[in-house]
């Protein structure tokens, strides 16, 4: 039974759809724009610019996991649900974990090769782009390994099955959102010395430190994903779980976002 002064009808998927959709649309946007940019630039498409198409594409999974996971119940109070919606809804958080892993990483490696474009090979550029690699492969092997078996992050709710097994603390979520939030911050800081470099006027290099420092958005909302997600222990995760899905989308959209800002300056010439 709920406990006493719960409203079981109390919801708030309305204001994550609404938060989902228009950031993917405005991710889509991003994309459509940067490539028309690119294309009238010297040069025309580079790997950057595919490597972010394809973060787009992926990302467009975390929109469907949300829309999918809301229809099931997410954002409704745990009591309001049935069996079956309790078990749709951590196969999904399951699945959706892994897609946003994957998004965030060919984001990342897209700002890394355009960093290499504009800059030329560094140390820094391909060490960041080893702690991006081994940030997917530790959230791949933990999603593999974290409950054993696998059916068991979603079966504990399932009182048809026999499924005996166990999960490590939902804190891992935690420390991954952390460890995320750390690389995308050296991301962000690291052409800021190669900017002031350049020879250009100050008001521009301004300009193009401040875009790249709007992607510190990405890391609030990186940091903010991985609180909510340790939630997922708590009696009455489901609602919870429509802001840590929110978060998985709305974090790789904003990153995507903020990649193809820099790519806009021959729309103001």
């Amino acid at each position: 039974p709920a406990p006493e002064g719960i409203d079981l009808s109390a919801n708030h998927t309305v204001s994550s759809i609404a938060a989902v959709t228009i950031l993917t649309v405005s991710g889509v946007g991003a994309v459509i724009l940067r490539f028309v940019a690119r294309r009238r630039m010297p040069g025309g498409l580079a790997i950057d610019d595919y490597l972010l198409l394809a973060s787009l594409i992926i990302c467009l999974g975390t929109l469907v996991c949300a829309i999918l996971s809301l229809h099931y119940g997410a954002g409704h109070h745990v009591w309001a649900l049935s069996e079956a919606e309790l078990i749709s809804i951590l196969k999904i958080t399951w699945a959706d974990t892994e897609i946003y892993a994957t998004c965030v990483a060919l984001t990342k490696f897209s700002i890394l090769f355009f960093y290499e474009r504009l800059f030329g090979r560094g140390f820094a550029t391909r060490f960041c782009m080893v702690l991006a690699i081994l940030f997917w492969l530790a959230n791949t092997i933990i999603l593999l390994v974290g409950c054993r078996p696998i059916s068991y992050f979603w079966d504990r709710y399932n009182s048809a099955a026999s499924v005996q097994g166990h999960c490590i603390s939902f804190d891992y979520f935690m420390w991954m959102g952390i460890s995320d939030t750390i690389i995308d911050a050296l991301v962000l800081l690291l052409p800021i010395h190669n900017v002031y470099k350049i020879n250009i006027s100050a008001k521009k290099k301004i300009g193009i430190c401040g875009i790249f420092i709007l992607g510190l958005f990405v890391c609030i909302a990186g940091a903010l994903r991985g609180k909510i997600l340790s939630l997922l222990s708590v009696s009455d995760f489901t609602w919870v779980t429509a802001c840590s899905l929110m978060y998985t989308c709305v974090e790789p959209m904003v990153g995507i976002i903020c990649a193809c800002l820099p790519t806009y300056a021959i729309f103001f010439r």
